[in-house]
């Protein structure tokens, strides 16, 4: 095909993903799905309502329990009318909406899915109820998903057009998501940064140059959280969220024992994520630090407060414990690890906080009610499938060292960052783990579209073939 109508055709296919993408939207709002700003007064992930009001820089500096990005963008939200913030919150995940749905588009033709496969990859995972139920939710996942694709996007511009505006964009990206979800800690830039710099359009010093600022930024957050709290971290609860897929998983009999015998803090008997009032008793009193997101227990809204100045301490008592599990009770990890994974594999729009725009497509509790064992099982056979045959692929242009091309490598992004948030997601918590695995949904598309355009050429092939002789 040549260049122009080829270029004319991928204009044609993202006005019409951009048309369906509006009108699926419109049928959604006709069937009663709204926006849920409600996590802005009660998820624990965000500061007071009220400080991000009145207070943002300080109360964003002074943020230890999460990256600042999330709740920078909430502020700034916070400082229009009130009447005006939901419609402003929805523009932005609509917005968000629309650029993924084109860049996976986008990013599955680059990749190779072919004009047809690349389309329908885009449509599928737009329309679907994972995409348009966390579309309409406040939360940082659907921000989260959208930059990892733009982030792969922006890799194979690089590579293809060797231009350095391009390989800075790629690495602002991921401080942007380094900067918005502590799951992607600096190691993972990092990790990127090595695998890159073995390219040989990259190098390792021209990785370094393009990367430097991003990283510093990255860096320097949690170099200030660990100078704050003691800990280099995105996030200061890991040891209450360790505890939980560890410490938790025994029974109360055998944690009160090794309580008893002084194995584990009092903490072990109080389930992790508690109001300070629950582990008062065990806490040194700390004193007021003038700083209102540190020294108040509760938000405005009635919520608990775990941004206050006592939590890096609480997570630290939870984290020796966790430790302490992993080494003498390595089964109740295990126990953990199962819930965890089996967990990773329901359905992306599950969950409490989907439910009332869930019930407004009666059709999709319905897919819910499937039993989930088989239907968690089927899908984890999907997953693992497409992820072996993706890297069995990756593994081939490594012999025939194809890894410098522009998609390969991309792919070889993409594979690895999903591999990473279920990897990683899974080994530190247990509970929604399904909203760990949707950060990665959309990546996970694009590679099925590949293993599909890898397998269709087969099924032609057998189909096409002369019957054996009898």
């Amino acid at each position: 095909m040549p260049r122009a109508e080829e270029t004319r055709r991928g204009r044609f296919v993202l006005i019409a993903l951009a048309v369906t993408f509006a009108v699926s939207r419109a049928l959604a709002w006709q069937r009663g799905v709204r926006f849920d700003a409600s996590p802005l007064g009660t998820f624990h992930q965000y500061l007071d309502p009220a400080l991000l009001r009145d207070r943002p820089l300080e109360s964003l500096w002074h943020l230890h329990a999460q990256p600042p990005l999330m709740n920078a963008f909430l502020a700034g939200v916070m400082q229009f009318e009130e009447s005006l913030r939901a419609p402003i919150f929805h523009a932005a995940y609509l917005a968000c909406g629309l650029l993924l749905c084109l860049s996976v588009f986008r990013l599955s033709i680059r990749l190779g899915a072919g004009r047809w496969i690349s389309p329908l990859a885009a449509l599928l995972f737009s329309l679907g109820p994972a995409a348009l139920l966390r579309e309409n939710h406040l939360f940082y996942a659907y921000p989260v998903a959208t930059l990892l694709v733009l982030a792969a996007l922006a890799l194979f511009r690089f590579l293809e057009s060797d231009r350095n505006r391009d390989g800075v964009l790629f690495f602002a990206i991921l401080a942007a998501i380094a900067l918005m979800r502590s799951l992607f800690h600096p190691g993972w830039m990092v990790a990127v940064i090595l695998v890159l710099a073995r390219h040989p359009r990259v190098g390792f010093g021209r990785a370094l140059r393009l990367s430097l600022i991003p990283l510093l930024l990255v860096g320097g957050w949690y170099a200030k959280t660990a100078a704050m709290t003691g800990q280099f971290a995105g996030s200061t609860w890991m040891g209450m969220s360790l505890a939980k897929i560890t410490v938790m998983q025994g029974e109360p009999e055998a944690r009160k024992n090794m309580v008893r015998k002084g194995e584990l803090s009092g903490f072990a008997l109080v389930p992790p994520f508690r109001p300070l009032p629950a582990v008062r008793k065990l806490l040194t009193p700390l004193p007021p630090t003038g700083v209102p997101v540190l020294d108040e227990e509760f938000k405005s809204t009635g919520k608990a407060n775990f941004h206050h100045a006592a939590y890096p301490g609480v997570s630290r008592a939870y984290l020796a414990d966790a430790l302490t599990v992993i080494r003498r009770h390595p089964l109740w990890y295990a126990r953990g690890l199962r819930t965890a994974w089996r967990n990773s594999f329901r359905a992306s729009w599950s969950g409490e906080f989907l439910a009332d725009n869930r019930a407004r497509i009666p059709r999709l509790d319905a897919l819910l009610q499937l039993p989930h064992a088989g239907k968690g099982l089927l899908f984890a056979g999907v997953w693992f499938g497409v992820l072996a045959v993706t890297f069995r692929r990756l593994l081939r242009s490594a012999g025939r060292r194809r890894l410098s091309d522009p998609a390969e490598a991309t792919l070889l992004f993409a594979l690895g960052t999903v591999a990473y948030i279920a990897a990683v997601g899974n080994s530190l918590d247990v509970g929604e783990n399904y909203r760990f695995r949707f950060l990665g949904e959309p990546l996970f598309v694009v590679l099925c579209g590949l293993t599909l355009r890898g397998i269709i050429p087969h099924i032609r092939d057998r189909g096409a073939s002369p019957p054996s002789p009898v």
